[in-house]
């Protein structure tokens, strides 16, 4: 595959939800190991255009690519195995079982596909577990392998969720409000534990704090009402007009 081709590619998307358009006609091609951010007001089409890249909604016409290959019509845990991670608006982690079983569940997963029961942990598979301590580190959450994920601060979990979405090594990392929640004082440390975890993969972030926004996107994409209204560099963006009226505002 050429070096050349972006890592992710939309194309005219299209998502209709009868006679309205939540994603409208949407192209943008995605570049090997940048960070981008997706910005716009409530009800822009954000996290329904995710959903689209990601599998988890079908799309009415148009085109989804990876590294040049079609997968338009592959789902969720395809896409995921083929190099797409994911994180939700809500946190969407297991709270009954700790923080290790966490991990080790979605490092299970990625590697053999809900193939392997979770009693093959039982047994003590040392790669898998080897793979959750590493995880934990990553994200700071070292200390608490052994707590219950319920017990954890909004921002542990959200570590935690970032730490399960990159169980699968993926090469794109797809973030939904990634900051939804977190604490003023512990903003700054979550867009470290992002930006560490981005090295090397393309990340694609929905924000809707500006500011970290502008801190951590090389390039940001405007959506207002499922069509994308600019695309540029934060002060391209700070500085356009249309994007001005239609959301950030004077």
């Amino acid at each position: 595959m050429s070096a050349s081709l972006p890592i992710l590619s939309a194309s005219r998307l299209r998502v209709a939800f009868g006679t309205f358009l939540a994603v409208n006609d949407f192209s943008a091609d995605f570049e090997h190991g940048r960070r981008y951010a997706l910005i716009g007001p409530n009800g822009a089409g954000k996290t329904t255009l995710l959903n689209a890249l990601s599998g988890r909604q079908r799309v009415t016409s148009g085109c989804v690519q990876l590294s040049g290959e079609d997968i338009t019509h592959l789902p969720a845990h395809r896409r995921l195995t083929a190099g797409i991670g994911r994180s939700f608006q809500i946190v969407n982690i297991f709270f009954g079982l700790t923080v290790f079983e966490n991990l080790c569940l979605a490092v299970q997963g990625a590697r053999y596909g809900g193939r392997q029961p979770w009693t093959r942990l039982a047994a003590g598979d040392r790669e898998v577990q080897q793979a959750a301590q590493e995880l934990a580190e990553q994200v700071g959450l070292q200390s608490m392998c052994n707590a219950l994920a319920s017990t954890l601060s909004h921002g542990d979990q959200r570590a935690l969720e970032l730490a399960l979405a990159l169980a699968s090594n993926p090469r794109v990392l797809l973030l939904d409000e990634p900051l939804a929640g977190v604490g003023h004082g512990r903003i700054a440390e979550t867009l470290r534990l992002i930006e560490g975890a981005s090295h090397g993969r393309t990340v694609l972030m929905v924000e809707h704090n500006i500011e970290a926004v502008m801190n951590f996107a090389e390039e940001i994409l405007v959506l207002e009402a499922g069509a994308l209204l600019a695309r540029g560099t934060p002060d391209q963006i700070r500085s356009d007009s249309k994007v001005r009226r239609a959301y950030l505002g004077d």
